[in-house]
Protein backbone atom coordinates (compact mmCIF):
# COMPACT_ATOMS: atom_id res chain seq x y z
CA UNK A 1 0.00 0.00 0.00
CA UNK A 2 1.27 3.49 -0.77
CA UNK A 3 0.07 6.36 1.68
CA UNK A 4 1.21 10.01 1.39
CA UNK A 5 4.21 8.84 -0.87
CA UNK A 6 5.59 6.10 1.49
CA UNK A 7 5.11 2.81 0.81
CA UNK A 8 3.14 0.75 3.88
CA UNK A 9 4.09 -2.71 3.80
CA UNK A 10 1.25 -5.02 5.48
CA UNK A 11 1.07 -7.87 7.50
CA UNK A 12 1.75 -11.35 5.07
CA UNK A 13 -0.37 -14.16 6.13
CA UNK A 14 1.25 -16.75 4.17
CA UNK A 15 4.63 -16.21 2.60
CA UNK A 16 3.89 -14.23 -0.76
CA UNK A 17 0.07 -13.52 0.10
CA UNK A 18 -0.87 -10.37 1.73
CA UNK A 19 -3.68 -9.63 4.08
CA UNK A 20 -6.26 -7.04 2.60
CA UNK A 21 -8.44 -7.32 6.68
CA UNK A 22 -6.93 -4.60 8.84
CA UNK A 23 -7.07 -1.55 10.10
CA UNK A 24 -3.92 1.11 9.71
CA UNK A 25 -3.18 3.62 12.15
CA UNK A 26 -2.84 7.17 10.52
CA UNK A 27 -1.71 10.05 12.65
CA UNK A 28 -0.94 13.92 11.36
CA UNK A 29 -1.29 17.13 11.37
CA UNK A 30 -2.20 20.31 9.44
CA UNK A 31 1.09 19.81 8.00
CA UNK A 32 0.28 15.91 6.73
CA UNK A 33 0.67 12.34 7.56
CA UNK A 34 3.53 12.20 10.03
CA UNK A 35 2.82 8.36 11.24
CA UNK A 36 1.17 5.34 9.54
CA UNK A 37 1.28 1.68 11.62
CA UNK A 38 -0.46 -1.57 10.98
CA UNK A 39 -0.64 -1.58 14.43
CA UNK A 40 -0.74 -4.73 16.12
CA UNK A 41 -0.25 -8.05 13.70
CA UNK A 42 -3.10 -10.27 14.91
CA UNK A 43 -5.42 -7.50 14.33
CA UNK A 44 -4.74 -8.31 10.89
CA UNK A 45 -7.06 -11.14 10.07
CA UNK A 46 -8.18 -13.75 7.26
CA UNK A 47 -10.18 -16.17 9.33
CA UNK A 48 -13.65 -14.15 9.54
CA UNK A 49 -12.87 -12.28 12.37
CA UNK A 50 -13.08 -8.73 12.19
CA UNK A 51 -10.41 -6.93 15.14
CA UNK A 52 -10.75 -3.09 15.36
CA UNK A 53 -8.02 -0.90 16.24
CA UNK A 54 -9.47 2.74 17.14
CA UNK A 55 -7.57 5.99 18.12
CA UNK A 56 -9.83 7.04 20.93
CA UNK A 57 -7.84 10.26 22.50
CA UNK A 58 -4.48 11.52 23.36
CA UNK A 59 -2.80 10.69 26.82
CA UNK A 60 -2.82 13.41 29.61
CA UNK A 61 0.04 15.20 28.33
CA UNK A 62 -0.83 14.93 24.40
CA UNK A 63 2.48 13.72 23.08
CA UNK A 64 0.74 9.61 22.73
CA UNK A 65 -2.55 7.82 21.03
CA UNK A 66 -4.49 6.15 22.97
CA UNK A 67 -6.10 2.98 20.75
CA UNK A 68 -8.50 0.18 21.64
CA UNK A 69 -7.85 -2.90 19.49
CA UNK A 70 -9.88 -6.01 19.56
CA UNK A 71 -13.04 -8.18 18.27
CA UNK A 72 -15.96 -9.90 20.25
CA UNK A 73 -13.82 -12.27 22.58
CA UNK A 74 -11.24 -9.41 23.87
CA UNK A 75 -10.60 -5.82 23.86
CA UNK A 76 -7.08 -4.46 24.90
CA UNK A 77 -5.44 -1.02 24.95
CA UNK A 78 -2.33 0.20 23.51
CA UNK A 79 -0.54 3.75 23.59
CA UNK A 80 1.10 4.73 20.30
CA UNK A 81 4.03 7.66 19.66
CA UNK A 82 3.85 9.83 16.56
CA UNK A 83 6.64 10.16 14.18
CA UNK A 84 7.72 8.27 10.83
CA UNK A 85 7.59 4.78 12.76
CA UNK A 86 5.44 5.23 15.72
CA UNK A 87 5.93 3.05 18.71
CA UNK A 88 3.43 0.99 20.38
CA UNK A 89 3.20 0.08 24.05
CA UNK A 90 0.49 -2.28 25.43
CA UNK A 91 -1.28 -0.40 28.41
CA UNK A 92 -4.04 -2.29 29.29
CA UNK A 93 -4.06 -6.16 29.03
CA UNK A 94 -6.81 -7.98 27.12
CA UNK A 95 -7.00 -10.44 30.75
CA UNK A 96 -7.56 -7.52 32.49
CA UNK A 97 -11.51 -6.43 31.37
CA UNK A 98 -14.19 -8.41 29.81
CA UNK A 99 -15.14 -8.07 25.81
CA UNK A 100 -17.04 -5.33 26.46
CA UNK A 101 -14.00 -3.36 27.42
CA UNK A 102 -13.56 0.40 29.20
CA UNK A 103 -13.89 3.79 27.89
CA UNK A 104 -12.09 6.42 29.83
CA UNK A 105 -13.82 10.12 29.64
CA UNK A 106 -11.83 12.40 28.12
CA UNK A 107 -9.87 14.42 31.01
CA UNK A 108 -10.07 11.85 33.54
CA UNK A 109 -7.16 9.88 35.00
CA UNK A 110 -8.97 7.07 35.81
CA UNK A 111 -11.53 4.37 34.04
CA UNK A 112 -14.23 1.69 35.23
CA UNK A 113 -12.80 -2.03 34.60
CA UNK A 114 -15.87 -4.77 34.41
CA UNK A 115 -13.54 -7.54 34.89
CA UNK A 116 -14.23 -11.12 33.32
CA UNK A 117 -14.66 -12.60 37.09
CA UNK A 118 -17.76 -10.56 37.90
CA UNK A 119 -15.97 -7.30 39.12
CA UNK A 120 -15.73 -4.14 38.86
CA UNK A 121 -12.44 -2.16 39.29
CA UNK A 122 -10.82 1.51 38.87
CA UNK A 123 -7.95 1.68 36.17
CA UNK A 124 -5.83 4.48 37.36
CA UNK A 125 -4.33 5.85 33.37
CA UNK A 126 -0.63 6.75 33.15
CA UNK A 127 -0.79 10.35 31.83
CA UNK A 128 2.34 9.62 29.62
CA UNK A 129 0.86 6.44 27.89
CA UNK A 130 4.62 4.78 28.61
CA UNK A 131 3.60 2.45 31.59
CA UNK A 132 0.55 0.28 32.22
CA UNK A 133 -2.19 1.42 34.12
CA UNK A 134 -2.51 0.82 37.67
CA UNK A 135 -5.62 -1.65 38.63
CA UNK A 136 -7.45 -1.42 41.79
CA UNK A 137 -9.52 -3.69 44.46
CA UNK A 138 -12.69 -4.49 43.49
CA UNK A 139 -15.36 -1.95 44.28
CA UNK A 140 -17.19 -3.02 47.18
CA UNK A 141 -21.02 -2.29 47.36
CA UNK A 142 -20.71 -2.07 42.95
CA UNK A 143 -22.12 -5.13 42.04
CA UNK A 144 -21.61 -5.56 38.00
CA UNK A 145 -25.01 -7.17 37.17
CA UNK A 146 -26.76 -5.04 35.02
CA UNK A 147 -23.33 -2.42 33.97
CA UNK A 148 -23.36 -2.59 30.08
CA UNK A 149 -20.77 0.45 29.78
CA UNK A 150 -19.53 1.87 33.05
CA UNK A 151 -17.61 4.93 33.25
CA UNK A 152 -16.40 7.34 35.46
CA UNK A 153 -16.96 11.00 36.09
CA UNK A 154 -14.86 12.18 38.99
CA UNK A 155 -15.88 10.31 41.95
CA UNK A 156 -19.25 8.95 40.51
CA UNK A 157 -19.72 5.66 38.16
CA UNK A 158 -22.02 5.80 35.98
Amino acid sequence: MRLSGRDIPVPRITPGGVNKSGDFIIMGDVDGIIGVTTGQPEAWTDNGLFRTQNPQQFTQDGSRVLTHTGDHSYVEWWSWSFGPRPQGIRVLDRNLQDSAGVFPVQGESRAVLRQKNGSVCLATLEPTGTQPWKIGPPLKNVPRKGMLVPFLVGDTVY
